[in-house]
Order: structure tokens, then C-alpha cells, then sequence
């Protein structure tokens, strides 16, 4: 979905085309019924690791750690992900547990409520209060 918005306002920025949010909402839920018919939990984990790495891939990023929270995913990466990081020596995919990635699900939430690409220099209060806890 993540690609689907960025892919429509690569177009409204680049060729001036204008898509009504209803039809890209529904491009994207017709995208994802389609896959999620067919794919189990750590199947579609997995797929969206390859779809992030090749998008990561694609703009010529280095230094790159995605944490995994699904340990079936992360011990068995996909071969079309593992050529990507055998590519990209400094991309990393370690297995996290999912009790310590509570701050990645909260910023997670709370991207969705940024309208465009944003740079954050400063603790965002959704997830202050968990890292305030791990620090004590």
C-alpha cells in the first residue's frame, strides 16, 4: 500500500496526474484481498521484506537494518532477499522480539497520520513514554 501512495504522488508531483483517493484506496484494498487470499502470515511477512528491500534497493540506499519480528521469516529470508543482501553487504534483517519492537509498532500508527515524507528530529510523544521506560 505504502508504494501504491507513493507511486500516485510520484505522478501528481512528476506528471501532473491526479488520481481521486477513492480510486487509490480501492486500487489498494483490491491489491492486498488479492494477495492476503493466497498467503499465510509469514508468507505475506515475507513478501513485504522482498517489496521493501527492492524499494529500499531501488533509490541506492546504504546502511539499511529492518527488523523482523517474525522469527520464521527472519531464520528462513527468501532467496530473491537474499540475493538483494548479498548485493548490499551493509543491509541488514535482524530478528526482533516482538515485546522489544512496541516502539516501531507506535511509530508505525503514528506515520500514517503524516501526510507526506517527514523528518523527525525529536522524540515523537507516541512513543516517548516507552523509551523513557526502557531507560530507567
Amino acid at each position: 500500500m505504502a508504494m501504491l501512495l507513493w507511486r500516485r504522488r510520484n505522478d501528481k508531483v512528476w506528471d501532473n496526474k491526479a488520481y481521486p483517493d477513492s480510486h487509490v484506496i480501492a486500487q489498494g484494498d483490491e491489491f492486498f484481498q488479492s494477495w492476503s487470499r493466497f498467503l499465510s502470515v509469514t508468507e505475506d511477512e515475507a513478501w513485504s521484506l522482498l517489496s521493501a528491500l527492492q524499494f529500499l534497493q531501488s533509490f541506492g540506499l546504504e546502511k539499511v537494518i529492518l527488523k523482523i519480528d517474525n522469527k520464521s521469516v527472519a531464520e528462513r529470508v527468501t532467496l530473491s532477499c537474499r540475493e538483494i543482501l548479498e548485493d548490499n553487504l551493509t543491509y541488514r534483517v535482524p530478528f526482533i522480539r516482538r515485546q522489544a519492537n512496541r516502539e516501531a509498532y507506535e511509530l508505525a500508527r503514528a506515520a500514517l497520520l503524516f501526510p507526506s515524507l517527514h523528518n523527525v528530529d525529536h522524540v515523537l510523544s507516541c512513543i516517548q513514554h516507552l523509551i523513557l521506560n526502557k531507560m530507567i
